[in-house]
């Protein structure tokens, strides 16, 4: 059976489950309350499998994510809200049955790098995680908008080897 998204892109699937915003805000299951669709997710024999599709209130892109058997796999993007930003990637994430892996990296509005982290495939952090512009460091703040680097840390499978922000956390 094809369906199709709402933009019209179609989609070979069995059901295609919409979520609608209500007059109050936030999402409700299968009630378009306003008419404003919220999400679609592809289903094959009944497990969540193929590209989600999330929209802002006000009709914009929020974010597109991949499932394969019904867990996130693959690559998933989210957008900022404002008509300014319409379309430009906030987050960019990589993930394997469920969990996240490789890399996931986050952008200002200015497109500049915020940071940049990489798990391993079982989810955990794993190798160099970079922090550019950070508003807020522990209960300090922290500001540069030159995108230089402010700190960085070494991860090895969820556990914290070094940080140039602060303590040598050893092996």
């Amino acid at each position: 059976m094809i369906e199709h998204y709402k933009d019209g892109t179609p989609c070979e699937c069995d059901k295609m489950v919409r979520k609608y915003f209500p007059m109050s805000g936030g999402p409700l299951p299968d009630r378009p309350f306003n008419g404003q669709l919220y999400s679609e997710l592809p289903y094959v024999n009944k497990k969540a499998n193929g590209e989600r599709r999330a929209y802002w209130e006000n009709g914009f892109l929020k974010s597109r994510i991949d499932y394969k058997d019904g867990k996130k796999h693959g690559h998933a993007k989210e957008y900022f809200w404002e008509q300014d930003f319409e379309g430009q990637v906030g987050i960019s994430t990589e993930y394997a049955e469920g969990k996240k892996c490789g890399h996931k990296i986050a952008f200002w509005r200015n497109n500049k790098t915020w940071y940049e982290k990489n798990y391993d495939l079982y989810g955990q952090k794993h190798g160099l995680q970079i922090f550019y512009n950070v508003s807020e460091v522990s209960k300090g703040r922290v500001r540069n908008e030159k995108g230089e680097i402010l700190w960085e840390e070494e991860w090895f499978h969820g556990r914290m080897l070094k940080s140039t922000a602060g303590k040598f956390c050893g092996v």
